[in-house]
């Protein structure tokens, strides 16, 4: 059995791999999406999934971003107070991926301090125009408190040694029985850039903001997406199909880490059953090579139209890379966006030989079944 529940996430992530056998499903989450999404979606997904199995076999969080952790959070938080009451109301769940805060830029404690006395003084000068550039480190320093021996004691990154969710840091996939979990990004060199560029940012552009105040276009300019760079990207296969979870990250990186792990066929590409769009479909972290290169059946689009996602553009590379391979395709959507009604009437399924599968916001998921 294998089959990836899409769960309705608004502008974010959130994912379930069933997989197991058809007498014993398993499950891991992948994302938990945006404010909304636990009690307007997963809850209920998670609350049938909790009538066949007692738990999740392991959370994934692909990186702190609000709109990808706040979901996770708040079934961390329910789980605790199911926990602290001794009643067994919520899924349970042992084991946890996530690159928090330190891990993912390698942060010292000296660099740590200097970071808290940076943020503490450009909130209270910039007040809301700072908030939405701390609150990745705030949430992920707030699922690090969650997940501790105090309150839930969950194992961290166990199979990494307790180390960051890296390529160089496991060597071989992780099996959960009938699945492996191969890790594809990201690696440690693409760490440590993002910790030095970050530190810059941190340590000398925040200073000078204190300086200048009055100039919030500064603050406005600063680099919000480097969370989105360090996303934890995932192969997963089970039953001889393929499952390409990307995050938000960079197609390019994406590529590099099917190279390092010698997954790119003789020609050059990469088949896989179901991809997962990077970044809900954003234009900029994909081009129309990429597309050429990984290749699938079925690709899922997480997004609603904000910040334009999916971009016409991306759906349009997605598609027209199919039709120039002769491949029938089928685009599952999370939402109905202008985006799509433009891709439809320019480029119509009939004529370009895709498939449209669109959720719906009152739906609170869609199972792709590999199974068949």
């Amino acid at each position: 059995m294998f089959n990836l529940h899409v769960i309705q996430a608004k502008n974010g992530d959130c994912f379930i791999l069933e997989f197991g056998s058809s007498d014993k499903s398993k499950y891991i989450l992948i994302d938990g999406g945006p404010s909304g999404v636990y009690e307007d979606s997963l809850r209920k997904v998670l609350s049938e999934i909790k009538k066949k199995s007692d738990k999740l076999e392991l959370v994934i969080l692909s990186h702190i971003d609000d709109d990808h952790i706040i979901g996770l959070l708040d079934l961390l938080e329910e789980r605790y107070i199911d926990k602290r009451e001794g009643t067994s109301n919520i899924i349970k769940c042992k084991d946890i991926w996530f690159n928090s805060f330190r891990d993912a830029y390698e942060i010292n404690k000296d660099d740590e301090s200097d970071i808290n006395t940076c943020i503490d003084n450009i909130n209270r000068i910039l007040e809301k125009e700072m908030e939405k550039k701390t609150r990745s480190y705030r949430l992920g320093t707030k699922l690090s408190e969650l997940s501790s021996e105090k309150e839930l004691n969950l194992r961290v990154n166990k199979h990494f040694d307790y180390k960051a969710v890296t390529c160089e840091n496991i060597s071989l996939p992780t099996k959960f029985g009938n699945l492996e979990l191969k890790i594809i990004g990201p690696n440690n060199d693409s760490v440590q850039k993002l910790r030095t560029k970050w530190l810059k940012w941190m340590k000398d552009d925040c200073l000078k903001l204190k300086i200048r105040a009055a100039d919030k276009k500064e603050a406005i300019k600063a680099d919000a997406s480097k969370p989105n760079l360090s996303s934890i990207m995932i192969l997963a296969k089970a039953d001889n199909k393929k499952i390409l979870l990307t995050g938000d990250g960079l197609g390019k990186h994406i590529i590099e880490g099917l190279k390092q792990n010698n997954l790119l066929g003789e020609d050059e590409k990469f088949f896989v059953d179901v991809l997962k769009i990077p970044h809900h479909g954003s234009n900029k972290n994909v081009d129309a090579a990429f597309f050429e290169t990984v290749i699938a059946d079925n690709y899922v689009i997480s997004g609603d139209g904000s910040h334009h996602n999916p971009e016409l553009m991306t759906l349009e590379w997605i598609v027209n890379a199919a039709k120039n391979q002769n491949r029938k395709i089928k685009l599952y959507c999370t939402n109905r966006t202008d985006n799509i009604d433009k891709l439809i009437k320019k480029k119509k399924p009939v004529d370009h030989g895709y498939e449209l599968i669109i959720m719906g916001e009152a739906v609170p998921s869609i199972v792709i079944n590999l199974s068949d």
